[in-house]
């Protein structure tokens, strides 16, 4: 299929070029005889698909003087043209000149969605006076869908929904269903994509189901929307559904399910296979569809090979994942940042930067998510000269002030404790987002510079048009530099705030921040009213945060306390338990209950007496 692409691109230069050198085309005979429509059309098909704007408005002067520019196919092909090239208001220009029908608007409604402009594209579609057919609700959905992709989602129902792009969606949808086309099969597909990027896959499968047939085409639609909304395991279940059907899988039906083992694999957990940590289950289900892929000959399909490259990263095989990328004839910005970014995220920070030079030797330049990934390795390795040659490529390319871009920036600085740096690259981004606060004020948190955290939680929240709302990340960053820095009134008062100012419900470590805090300032007291305040069931790391503290105050009887249900949680098992109970008796002064203590630990611990004699 690519080199179908290149042949027909090269095709059309020639039809360009051929145009160039005829008499109409020339300059220096503009008044020879005008231009056929057929002639006009050829040129202007060819200029739509090379994105060849300067001879698209040449090939529009001659059908203007030819008269042809208000013809309905002549006109419809312009407008085509001038939206693929990027020039809206060109296009606009010849739309509003000429007589509007149904083809002509569904063209400019899709040629505001190519171009971004979703909101002007669903104001189009809302004053359309005739009746709307398949193809022009299919673009009023492809705008919704590009607004949710812009829009910020409200948790609802534990899903991130975008509410009002799936308002409007709802709302065509309803037009289109009492016009009798919503069972279309391109309307049901793109209404299926577009429920499924609003984050309502329950409405994506309702239409799904309603569907008389099926194509791969609406199979792959319903797997990425499980994809895009992590129902991983969903998206599976729907694949072997798929076969049982005999519908052969596609290139995309690969990328969607390989998408999906990626994302099993972030949330299970990794086991040491001969040295290594792999996520066992998930890289199994990936190597079955590996070899499906080998046998449908898509193994090397340059999308597959990419999500199998990102795949076998998340599943912790950086083996395979090289394999697969070793195989490539052709590797694209695609390929490079997912085997930089596998290696960077599986400990190999080294050989990701030293892919990272090699691409670009190879003449590749990096895309945003291609610094994202080479940053998070010079973090990885607190490389500050690397990571600073990497923002100057980021300014280089005129990326340093993409919210991806800058947020890891701002995040590696941190990491390197140049904060001065990581403002700089704060300052840079031209539209902040929680993350871009977060990674700032995480970065000032570990410095224990617990005034300047304060400083930037206010700005967030008083940033006028930038005014951001803090999440569960800032509240942690910021309860914990209250913690190091003894600010318990000020930390104890941001806590009570979470969920009754902010709406943010207090996680475990939440808890556990706030333990701390009051344990290191001494209110082992009101640390223990905590705990019982909290929603769930205190755990080891809760309660050695106490005993911890009881040590520090050589407080015997809250660490008795805190020894005890330490002793319930995991059997008495840790030596390190008994070390610090032993520690806290040593420190009160209470000699016998430190013996005995010692005694118990003898029996889970040889090295007991080791560590006691020298410490």
């Amino acid at each position: 299929m690519k080199c179908r692409a290149i042949l027909s691109t090269c095709f059309q230069r020639w039809v360009i070029s051929i145009y160039r050198q005829s008499s109409r085309y020339n300059e220096k005979t503009e008044s020879s005889a005008s231009a056929s429509i057929g002639v006009l059309l050829a040129a202007s098909k060819a200029c739509l698909v090379t994105r060849d704007l300067q001879a698209g408005k040449k090939v529009h002067s001659d059908a203007s003087y030819a008269g042809h520019a208000s013809d309905v196919f002549i006109a419809t092909t312009l407008i085509n043209m001038y939206a693929k090239c990027g020039s809206t208001v060109d296009a606009r220009a010849v739309f509003d000149s000429m007589p509007q029908d149904v083809v002509s608007t569904t063209a400019m409604i899709l040629g505001h969605v190519e171009n971004g402009e979703n909101v002007r594209a669903l104001e189009l579609f809302s004053g359309i006076v005739f009746r709307p057919d398949a193809r022009a609700f299919v673009a009023a959905l492809r705008a919704c869908a590009g607004l949710a992709a812009g829009e910020d989602g409200q948790t609802i129902g534990g899903k991130m929904v975008k509410r009002d792009s799936l308002e409007k969606g709802m709302a065509v949808h309803h037009q289109a269903t009492e016009a009798g086309d919503d069972t279309h099969i391109f309307v049901a597909t793109t209404l299926i994509d577009m429920y499924s990027k609003c984050g309502s896959l329950l409405d994506a499968r309702r239409v799904f189901d309603k569907m008389a047939t099926y194509d791969v085409v609406a199979w792959n639609s319903l797997l990425m929307g499980c994809v895009e909304n992590r129902e991983s395991e969903l998206a599976l279940v729907l694949l072997s559904s798929m076969e049982d059907l005999s519908l052969a899988p596609d290139a995309r039906t690969f990328v969607a399910s390989l998408g999906a083992c990626a994302i099993l694999a972030e949330c299970e957990a990794a086991s040491e296979v001969h040295g290594q940590l792999l996520k066992v289950a998930s890289l199994e289900r990936g190597d079955a569809l590996h070899s499906r892929a080998v046998d449908c000959g898509l193994d090397l399909d340059i999308f597959v090979a990419n999500t199998l490259v990102d795949m076998y990263a998340k599943c912790g095989s950086m083996a395979r994942a090289r394999s697969v990328f070793d195989k490539l004839w052709h590797r694209d910005v695609v390929s490079w940042t997912a085997l930089i970014l596998g290696y960077a995220e599986n400990g190999d920070a080294e050989v990701a930067l030293e892919l990272y030079s090699r691409m670009r030797r190879d003449g590749c330049e990096p895309d945003s998510k291609t610094l994202v990934a080479a940053l998070v390795a010079c973090g990885n390795l607190v490389a500050l000269d690397a990571g600073r040659r990497i923002h100057d490529d980021a300014r280089r390319l005129e990326l340093h002030s993409n919210v991806l871009v800058g947020n890891a920036l701002v995040d590696f600085y941190a990491k390197c404790g140049s904060m001065e740096a990581a403002e700089e690259a704060f300052s840079s981004i031209t539209r902040k987002d929680t993350i871009s606060w977060n990674s700032l004020v995480t970065g000032y948190s570990k410095q224990g510079d617990a005034e300047k955290v304060l400083s930037l939680f206010q700005r967030m929240q008083e940033g006028g048009g930038e005014r951001i709302k803090p999440n569960s990340i800032t509240f942690l960053s910021v309860l914990s530099a209250c913690g190091h820095c003894g600010l318990v009134d000020k930390g104890r008062e941001i806590f009570q705030a979470m969920a009754k100012q902010h709406g943010v419900e207090p996680g475990m470590e939440h808890f556990h921040c706030v333990i701390d805090m009051l344990g290191r300032g001494g209110h082992l007291e009101q640390a223990l009213e905590t705990i019982e305040a909290m929603p769930w069931a205190a755990d080891a790391t809760t309660w050695t945060i106490v005993l911890s503290s009881c040590r520090k105050w050589k407080n015997a009887r809250i660490g008795r306390v805190a020894f005890d249900r330490l002793m319930e949680l995991d059997g008495g098992k840790e030596s390190s338990t008994y070390l610090l109970m032993a520690g806290i008796y040593a420190s009160a002064g209470m000699r016998a209950e430190k013996e005995e203590v010692l005694q118990l630990a003898r029996h889970v611990s040889s090295d007991v007496d080791v560590i006691t004699d020298t410490t």
